[in-house]
């Protein structure tokens, strides 16, 4: 993820409290949790008050407990910077924490959320009986909210190249079901192709073909605009058409589980 890897979605993959912002029980649950990788920012909520670690904001842990520290004692291979990064052996290294900010990941993301779903799959595809991988581009949200659309295209331009990756991973490997969606929407996002000269109009922004567009905003908070969901491998046609969030739990569950 691009934002702190106590974050409310990949928290919920590996946490449960009572709040999200509980984020230093979310990090102590998370390490108890094992997950093979765990990739992104927030650093500081890993490290005790008044010490620092590779960023320079203090650590927020009030339990005094370094659980960088403690994740290293127990096989996490750790890293903090793209040099780090680009210097791990995804095929001798079977638990990898790396932490690339005190906060969310600042902009340019370095390593990139390509980098980092790349290399996830490249470690978690030693397991014969296949993985799970969670990549999130949460900061098209963060974007979002600002009613910031260069970001929020960015942003969605990196979640692109990530995907790639996934696909050619699944391409060559098959049996991989790719899903590819939103929580929810932010922002009220409108897409024209000519200007409205409304405020806090964004663009003109090129197209492919050699128009234009324009992103005009509702809002600064989340809406309930459904949100598209796509998908390809096993199971991916149990998708099709609209469906309540919480099927997609039901589809990849049936994929997990091979059915």
């Amino acid at each position: 993820t691009t934002s702190q890897v106590t974050h409310a979605t990949p928290a919920a993959f590996a946490a449960h409290v009572e709040h999200r912002k509980m984020v230093t029980e979310i990090a102590e649950q998370m390490l108890s949790a094992g997950p093979d990788v765990l990739l992104g920012g927030g650093e500081d909520e890993f490290l005790p008050q008044q010490e620092t670690g590779c960023y320079a904001e203090p650590g927020e842990r009030k339990d005094g407990r370094n659980l960088i520290a403690e994740a290293v004692a127990n096989d996490y291979l750790y890293i903090c910077d793209k040099r780090a990064f680009d210097s791990v052996d995804p095929q001798t290294t079977s638990r990898l924490l790396g932490l690339f900010s005190d906060e969310g990941m600042t902009r340019p993301f370095s390593p990139s959320l390509a980098d980092m779903t790349e290399i996830s799959i490249d470690i978690l595809s030693k397991n014969g009986r296949g993985f799970f991988l969670m990549v999130e581009s949460a900061q098209i949200d963060w974007a979002s909210h600002d009613n910031d659309a260069d970001k929020a295209i960015s942003d969605t331009l990196e979640l692109d190249d990530a995907v790639a990756i996934a696909r050619k991973f699944a391409d060559e490997a098959g049996q991989t079901l790719i899903i590819v969606t939103a929580d929810h929407e932010t922002g009220g996002m409108e897409v024209v192709l000519t200007p409205g000269g409304r405020s806090g109009e964004d663009g003109p922004y090129p197209m492919p073909n050699g128009g234009v567009f324009y992103v005009n905003w509702s809002t600064t908070g989340h809406t309930s605009f459904d949100v598209p969901v796509t998908s390809s491998g096993p199971a991916s046609g149990l998708l099709a058409g609209a469906h309540d969030n919480t099927h997609i739990f039901q589809v990849m569950k049936s994929a997990l589980n091979g059915e």
